[in-house]
């Protein structure tokens, strides 16, 4: 059997934070090792978790903090944010942590496929 990728969800109390939480626990090649919200310290939180990667589904204006922060710890980060971070290329350390920047309304057309699949 494959080896499961280990996830955090940011956001994970809001609406699609919440759906992504139930779909990532049902998945046979996920494990949902952090659900992090507001309260909690982002760095902390994955370095805790241990999580392979951190998906961000926060309100906008944050995501490429989040991204900086979540590759900074290591972590390939996936951010559902409105426009875009160019700037996220230069903060990669390492050729294996990428930053995917997933425009919110392509999340949530690809979460709705999802749901009927």
């Amino acid at each position: 059997m494959a080896k499961s990728i280990r996830v955090a969800v940011v956001g994970s109390n809001g609406r699609m934070g919440q759906l992504a939480c139930d779909w990532i626990a049902k998945a046979a090649h996920m494990e949902l090792v952090a659900r992090i919200t507001r309260d909690d310290d982002l760095g902390t939180s994955l370095a805790s978790s241990q999580s392979e990667v951190a998906l961000d589904l926060t309100v906008a204006g944050l995501g490429a903090a989040h991204a900086r922060t979540i590759l900074e710890c290591g972590v390939r980060a996936v951010v559902c944010a409105r426009g875009n971070c160019k700037s996220c290329k230069s903060w990669q350390t390492k050729p294996s942590l990428v930053v995917w920047w997933c425009p919110t309304f392509a999340w949530g057309s690809r979460s709705s496929r999802f749901a009927r699949d």
